[in-house]
């Protein structure tokens, strides 16, 4: 009976350790370092090419780093594959995981480098380039999702440029450094270490790669809120627009001009009808003259720095220009065919901008009745109007004032003194502050020629 028993067991003991070597045995082949793979994420990915994997098992293996590994716990992934996520990791350091399957004794170990720790970006705000740095060293390998993009300058060298719209009211962007996958099959990436899991006086060898790289922490890049645009004097009344010295200029249109700083017009006051010359102002390419329509935005800014840190160029202040309105002077068949002291001749004036209205025109006279050279112009109309006696089209001086213009306001009358036969009188519709209204063009009106006396009495 004893002698029974005794074989049994030693049957029993002989099955086990068959069991165990067996099991020893497919594990030692069930997972490959090939079943390992690392895309440079937060992703390790484990795919056993042993069909009969019931289990993959993860753990943190420590004291990997000095060629002795121990693992004090594991992850059970149930099947042959597994997604393991690595998002907690610190990826300032170097990280050593241990992966096995339920077929395997020893683990292959994986280490993943770690991450830059310095990460810098310097912007200049007024070329929009950002030199990203790395523990000191400038790289332009970086992941910057919507942030800017790359391009060559015109030495071919690769730089990265800012959104120019991340600058209109500023904004705050974070950028990184991507992580690495590298070559497994690479001797210098694998090396034989120690595991001490199971034997902790003499360790068994175990294969220990190098797969890859953590992508680094994110990095902040605070971009600066363009400033406001700069003040745009406009004086409707006079049709004048004075842009200050330094800024760029540009107009809308038909189209959107080039920017330019063009002394003709900046740093100065002038006519708004100098805006709508031709040669002012270019199309973006620079090669032809933009004409602009009748009503057309006058756009201002105050240039970019690029010195240093640089600032951006301020926002744009737009003006709502319109060239000078032609004014219409009819003869009104109601009244004198000409003036005189005795009657007024009457005009009907109007424009584009404002309606038809009456303007009547008399000569003054002496107690005798013989004309004084006077002339009365009466302005019947509901708007003002600026005259002025020139042998030319009026034009403004640098401060924008046309020399002797005079402004009769609406439903009042105006005497002009001391006219000599020959004398030049030019109206205009005065602008309107309120509503904005510019003054139009200048209209030659009326040619002073005095009454005969005997035409006086």
């Amino acid at each position: 009976m004893k002698i029974k028993r005794m074989v049994q067991g030693t049957a029993l003991a002989a099955l086990a350790a068959a069991a165990w070597m067996g099991a020893g045995s497919d594990a030692s082949a069930a997972i490959q370092v090939s079943d390992i793979s690392y895309s440079g994420d937060t992703i390790l990915d484990v795919n056993s090419s042993d069909d009969d994997t019931l289990e993959i098992m993860v753990g943190i293996a420590k004291g990997a780093d000095k060629d002795k590994a121990k693992v004090s716990a594991w992850d059970v992934y149930e099947g042959s594959d597994a997604c393991v996520d690595l998002s907690k990791m610190n990826v300032t350091k170097d990280a050593y995981l241990a992966v096995k399957t339920d077929k395997d004794e020893i683990p292959v170990f994986v280490k993943i480098d770690a991450a830059p720790k310095t990460l810098k970006a310097e912007l200049n705000s007024g070329t929009g380039e950002v030199v990203f740095k790395v523990n000191g060293t400038a790289t332009t390998n970086v992941e910057a999702y919507g942030l800017g993009h790359f391009s060559q300058d015109n030495k071919g060298e690769k730089k990265f440029y800012i959104n120019e719209t991340l600058q209109y009211q500023g904004a705050t962007k974070y950028w990184c450094v991507p992580g690495n996958e590298y070559d497994t099959t690479d001797k210098k990436n694998i090396k034989t270490i120690k595991d001490l899991t199971d034997d902790k006086k003499n360790g068994k060898d175990a294969t220990l790669v190098t797969i890859g790289q953590f992508p680094s922490k994110q990095a902040k890049l605070s971009i600066p809120k363009q400033a406001n645009g700069p003040a745009v004097n406009v004086d409707y009344v006079k049709g004048t627009v004075k842009v200050k010295a330094g800024v760029e200029v540009r107009t809308v249109g038909d189209s959107i001009s080039g920017t330019t700083d063009n002394t003709a017009i900046v740093g100065k006051t002038v006519p708004v009808g100098d805006l709508f010359k031709p040669q002012v102002f270019k199309t973006e390419d620079g090669k032809s003259d933009i004409t602009l329509p009748e009503n057309a935005t006058l756009e201002v800014r105050v240039a970019a720095k690029t010195d240093g840190k640089g600032k951006a160029a301020s926002k744009w202040t737009r003006v709502a220009i319109q060239k000078p309105q032609e004014v219409t002077s009819d003869i009104d068949a109601s009244g004198a065919t000409s003036p005189s002291t005795k009657s007024a001749m009457k005009f009907k004036v109007s424009s584009s901008a404002v309606s038809e209205a009456s303007i009547e025109v008399k000569y003054t006279a002496d107690k005798k009745g013989v004309a004084n050279g006077g002339l009365v112009i009466d302005n019947k109309a509901g708007y003002a109007i600026d005259y002025v006696i020139s042998s030319t089209t009026p034009a403004p001086n640098d401060k924008g004032v046309v020399t002797g213009s005079k402004t009769i306001k609406a439903a009042k009358n105006a005497t002009l003194k001391k006219l000599s036969d020959g004398n030049k009188i030019w109206i205009r519709i005065s602008g309107d502050k309120t509503k904005k209204q510019w003054a139009s063009a200048w209209k030659e009106f009326h040619t002073v020629a005095q009454p005969k006396a005997e035409q006086a009495k």
